[in-house]
């Protein structure tokens, strides 16, 4: 039996992703871009907990400042050198987190970046509206599936782009492609040391199998190149609503 699962885009879009009953959906994250003729800024919404496992493991990270703005809690986590944050407005399933460089922002600057939006907490995801003269410029959804990598799917009006002009190889819903270039950081020429850029007829999307040397959180045997291509057949992402 397979997967299916539903994760709601800060657009309030919502991405049905298709794929293999094993190995389960591990995490999962949506990205936004925010723009104006003076501003820009990019949020992330993660599960509880997104910020902290960020301060553990991408940029070191302690909190150093928690306040209140519109009855959320807010946490400024900063950097290990006292440069570079993290802010996190909590909600009751997600987080919402955006990263400063530099020293950290003051708390009337984070104020006022929240203020320019509006959230609306679900299970499905966090639906984020901006305010006044401020546009949606990209959106996409990005899944972690431990064992067999990551699949982003931006929405359709930013991703098309992203599909070659000529024929890919048959998958079960669509077609695939792989880069002409490998991953700069993987040996060898296995099947993870390339990008593959997956189509069906209501989304595109990115698959990067994992790096063989990375941790993953569940143990798991390793996977074969076949397994990995197998699994990549199978999916089948799309935006429903």
């Amino acid at each position: 039996m397979a997967q299916e699962v539903f994760l709601r885009a800060s657009s309030g879009t919502v991405l049905a992703l298709g794929l293999p009953d094993e190995p389960r959906v591990s995490s999962y994250t949506t990205v936004a871009r925010f723009v104006s003729k003076e501003f820009a800024r990019g949020l992330q919404v993660g599960p509880l907990g997104f910020q902290q496992a960020g301060n553990e493991s991408l940029m070191p990270a302690r909190i150093t400042d928690r306040f209140v703005v519109d009855g959320r809690e807010v946490r400024v986590a900063t950097g290990e050198q006292g440069v570079n944050a993290s802010v996190a407005l909590i909600d009751r399933y997600h987080e919402v987190v955006t990263i400063y460089g530099g020293p950290p922002p003051r708390r009337e600057e984070v104020i006022s970046l929240f203020e320019q939006f509006s959230f609306e907490d679900s299970p499905e995801g966090m639906t984020i509206l901006p305010r006044g003269d401020l546009a949606l410029a990209s959106e996409g959804v990005a899944v972690y599936v431990d064992g067999r990598g990551t699949v982003t799917v931006p929405s359709n009006a930013n991703g098309w782009e992203m599909r070659p002009p000529f024929k890919g190889t048959p998958t079960r819903y669509g077609e695939v492609w792989r880069s002409e270039g490998q991953l700069p950081d993987r040996e060898g020429r296995g099947a993870n040391t390339f990008v593959y850029i997956l189509g069906t007829t209501q989304a595109i999307a990115e698959v990067i199998f994992p790096d063989t040397s990375e941790y993953h959180e569940t143990p798991h045997p390793r996977v074969t190149d076949e397994e990995l291509l197998d699994w990549l057949y199978e999916l089948n992402p799309r935006w429903e609503r």
